[in-house]
């Protein structure tokens, strides 16, 4: 609920929401206690505080935030089932007082390949069934460890911009402005996002399009998008207008930017190096789609820029192969994900204009993708998970979290660093590590999750009378 409602308002009932026939309300906020409720009417005071076990069992709220103080409430429906649902989230969503209308989702129980017991995130989206990369990437069960949780991280679509009026991507409280830069690097702010191309609004809608409605679903459920338009309408960018975008980013603390696009060196390729270097976030960019070996191109930007907050990510198929227009190289690519027929979000002005002839067309403001740039926000939608779930990561190390967890395959191998498509789960899972003796040496001796990640753990020496022995794989060291 919005801030204002809930300070007009602390104990909402069933017949404020008769529109959607609603039979029973439970306040789900921890928050909303006596203690707040007396802190909100003007008559907390001292004594009354110390005199009762709620206050001090709350004691968490005495300083509540009052311009940010948000409810959450429970809704029961006097009639259930997925219809009614939807159709009670769509009336709730047209209401001023309401900030985030959703249902409150099931899950099922599967058997993992470990015979190991774990719960499956299933979202009700319409169109979730053409969305092949979900279960490709493990997101259903990376779901499980956290959908964007209630810390809302922010990815700069750096891009055409964003139609922020698409069903999947409206903006919700809170959100900040996107920005609109010309080719020169001049920028200006702006309320609503649009999207000439579409190029944009389908990106966006990879990493964070809504769920639980009649589109499809986004790897990060409460990710903030905001778009970074570095294109003219004549669809002409620069490397000042990227450079522009970077520093816009750093100035508003977004964490992670998605470029899906690639410029050739001009002279302002320098400051765009030192930029990017300096940039405190995660980059996630895109090697091209000529189907080559990089070796065989001129370096492009940022995907030729060698620093640890830069991602490269190439485009997989259904039948997790490389696709085969996706540009590939054994150092400078360092990983896949899916890039072949991904179902994304697009303008619906455009879809009229066009009258949806096109190929790629799936339904009113849903097209088809392939390429690179459709690989890329996987990646960001995963990091922005990653960061939600670990706060206190640098860029670098949710970079590594994502590259040591990767799914090896043999058509990776010697395509990209990692020889490895990109796994949800094993990236955001909290690793334990057994001992394994496959590998050894002086210093390290591998590590294994359940989970399937492995990774090089130092030898926990103990002295011995005359050798030293590693008390968690049992090398000796004389």
């Amino acid at each position: 609920m919005s801030n204002t409602a809930c300070l007009d308002n602390l104990e909402h009932t069933a017949e404020d929401f008769n529109e959607i026939n609603c039979k029973n309300i439970k306040n789900m906020t921890k928050a909303a206690t006596n203690i707040v409720y007396a802190k909100l009417s003007g008559t907390e005071i001292a004594e009354q505080r110390n005199a009762s076990s709620e206050y001090v069992t709350f004691s968490d709220y005495y300083d509540v935030n009052l311009a940010e103080f948000h409810q959450i409430l429970a809704i029961e429906l006097a009639e259930p089932g997925k219809e009614n649902v939807l159709a009670a989230i769509k009336e709730l969503e047209k209401r001023a007082d309401v900030i985030y209308a959703g249902p409150n989702y099931m899950y099922q129980i599967e058997q993992s390949e470990k015979s190991q017991s774990s719960r499956i995130v299933v979202p009700w989206d319409d169109l979730i069934d053409d969305q092949w990369a979900i279960n490709m990437i493990n997101l259903p069960t990376a779901w499980e460890i956290t959908t964007g949780g209630s810390r809302r991280v922010a990815v700069g679509i750096v891009d055409t911009g964003v139609d922020q009026t698409h069903p999947d991507l409206i903006r919700t409280e809170g959100s900040r402005a996107s920005w609109e830069i010309d080719i020169h690097g001049d920028s200006s702010s702006v309320t609503i996002a649009t999207d000439v191309s579409g190029h944009g609004t389908a990106m966006a809608g990879i990493i964070g399009a809504k769920t639980f409605n009649q589109g499809i679903c986004g790897v990060n459920w409460n990710v903030e998008i905001i778009s970074l338009n570095v294109y003219a309408d004549d669809f002409g960018t620069s490397i000042l207008a990227m450079i522009e975008a970077i520093e816009i980013a750093t100035q508003q603390g977004i964490p992670i930017l998605n470029i899906s696009m690639a410029l050739e060196w001009d002279s302002d390729v320098t400051t765009l190096i030192s930029k990017v270097q300096q940039y405190p976030g995660l980059i996630v960019c895109t090697p091209g789609n000529e189907g080559e070996n990089l070796d065989n191109l001129l370096d492009e930007y940022p995907w030729s820029i060698d620093s640890e907050n830069v991602i490269v990510v190439g485009a997989s198929t259904e039948e997790d192969k490389p696709w085969v227009s996706s540009n590939y190289h054994p150092r400078e690519v360092d990983l896949f994900a899916p890039g072949e027929n991904i179902l994304c979000c697009y303008p619906k002005a455009l879809c009229n204009e066009t009258n949806c002839t096109s190929a790629s067309h799936h339904s009113y403001g849903y097209h088809y993708g392939s390429g690179t740039s459709e690989a890329a926000p996987y990646v960001a939608g995963v990091a922005s998970l990653i960061m939600s779930q670990y706060p206190n990561l640098t860029a670098a190390e949710v970079r590594a979290r994502i590259l040591n967890s990767v799914d090896m395959k043999s058509d990776f191998v010697g395509k990209c660093a990692t020889g490895g498509r990109l796994n949800a789960y094993k990236a955001l899972h909290d690793h334990t590590f057994n001992t394994s003796c496959e590998y050894t040496d002086s210093t390290h001796h591998m590590g294994y999750c359940a989970c399937g990640v492995y990774g090089l753990s130092e030898h926990t020496w103990m002295e011995m009378d005359d050798y030293w022995y590693c008390t968690g794989c049992g090398y000796r060291q004389y």
